[in-house]
């Protein structure tokens, strides 16, 4: 089988579809990998062959300025539509000539597609290519039991709260939901595609695989049959050997991983997490940007860490609510402390606090007495750890890649 598995050029999205397409290459699939070039070499490194973004503009994901010049920046709501105006949904149509390009000389049999990146979806109604979808963040699809995506609020209680959550869905729909149509429905029409009726088209109604467990969603009654959460598709691909600063971790204290991510220049939420841990019996790792991280006797900042080396020593995880660290963080058993900052994160946050696996300070800024109360509340073998290390049992149990592999090939044999 022919499967062309495509992810947005952004960091975070790769390892989870690489996870992917590793495991359909080993089950004998032929995979090609559309990215943009800054991911190329790690698609061909998982044994797929790589297809360039060229037609659709190409970008590195530490300078999108030099690529999109115009789209604006920042957390609001404006800067949010402006990115899928111009990048996500913008780049729509162009993604779609580049893989026409391909199935024209090499047809495709499947699509693999994260939902951020529409050449899947776009094949899929151009072509008549079967589509399955994978979400690499919260579950946006829509249900009665749930606030509207986006709101950072728990579900309602009673015939007070269904109904907030009711009228909530009703103003997302004629706000938010309809802006973000409209401007998919402009870069369909631009690819020569038929307008859709909702959001919730960019959900595969074949098969779209989720990543993370139903127990870190809200309750979904209403999920349906072609919803599939498989855990951390990521697990296992980022595996080598243990950098050489591991050397210095002491086994005898409780290790503390801050992170805010790679992207993120300008959090101080490392350098609030040094300062509230610095007299503390504490190890602390920060990754990201090494000048983050303030110089004290009990930190270490190497830049880039291997979760899936490092988790397994941690004790408590002290993040912006970055998905991929906290899916992460949870398929190892650790507690999570999250000072969330923009775009999904206050959604995780309280998703999180909700399973009881870890504390949402509520603010991207908290103080560092704050955030070492928290950290300290999570030590040890605390409720948090408990919570967390159930849900480690239903990540493992939902069998990652491998599963996700499961569910495509039933698909297609269907």
């Amino acid at each position: 089988m022919h499967v062309l598995m495509t992810a947005m050029p952004f960091g975070g999205h790769q390892p989870p579809m690489r996870g992917l397409a590793a495991e359909l290459v080993r089950r004998g699939h032929r995979v090609t990998y559309y990215t943009g070039a800054k991911y190329g070499g790690g698609a061909e490194g998982v044994g797929a062959t790589w297809l360039p973004w060229q037609a659709a503009t190409d970008f590195d994901d530490n300078n999108l300025a030099a690529a999109f010049p115009t789209m604006r920046r920042g957390r609001g709501l404006g800067a949010v539509l402006d990115s899928f105006g111009q990048l996500f949904f913008g780049t729509g149509p162009e993604q779609l000539a580049d893989v026409s390009r391909l199935h024209d000389d090499d047809p495709v049999d499947l699509v693999v597609s994260e939902d951020t990146c529409m050449a899947g979806s776009f094949l899929h109604d151009a072509r008549a290519v079967p589509w399955v979808g994978v979400a690499l963040g919260l579950v946006g699809l829509s249900s009665r039991h749930q606030p509207p995506a986006g709101f950072p609020l728990r579900p309602g209680c009673g015939r007070l709260g269904r109904g907030r959550d009711a009228a909530l869905r009703g103003l997302a729909d004629v706000t938010f939901n309809r802006w973000m149509l409209a401007r998919l429905n402009d870069a369909r029409a631009r690819a020569g595609l038929a307008p859709n009726t909702s959001v919730d088209s960019l959900y595969s109604r074949r098969l779209h695989l989720c990543q993370g467990v139903a127990g870190l969603d809200f309750p979904r009654p209403d999920a349906p049959a072609f919803l599939h959460y498989i855990g951390d598709a990521a697990a296992g691909t980022r595996t080598g050997a243990e950098p050489a600063w591991f050397a210095d971790l002491d086994p005898g204290r409780p290790l503390v991983h801050v992170t805010a991510g790679t992207l993120d220049t300008t959090s101080t939420l490392v350098e609030r997490t040094v300062t509230a841990l610095a007299d503390t019996p504490a190890q602390v790792v920060a990754g990201g940007d090494p000048a983050l991280a303030p110089a004290a006797a009990n930190v270490i900042a190497p830049g880039w860490v291997p979760h899936d080396l490092l988790l397994p020593r941690t004790s408590v995880v002290v993040t912006n609510g970055g998905f991929g660290a906290v899916l992460a963080s949870l398929s190892h058993g650790v507690p999570l402390v999250i000072a969330p900052g923009g775009e999904d994160k206050p959604m995780v946050a309280r998703r999180v606090a909700h399973t009881g696996a870890g504390l949402d300070l509520r603010r991207a800024e908290p103080s560092p007495a704050r955030i070492r109360a928290a950290v300290e509340a999570c030590l040890g073998d605390s409720e948090y750890r408990r919570e967390a290390r159930a849900l480690a049992h239903e990540f493992a149990a939902a069998g990652g890649a491998a599963r996700g592999a499961d569910l495509i090939e039933e698909g297609m044999r269907a």
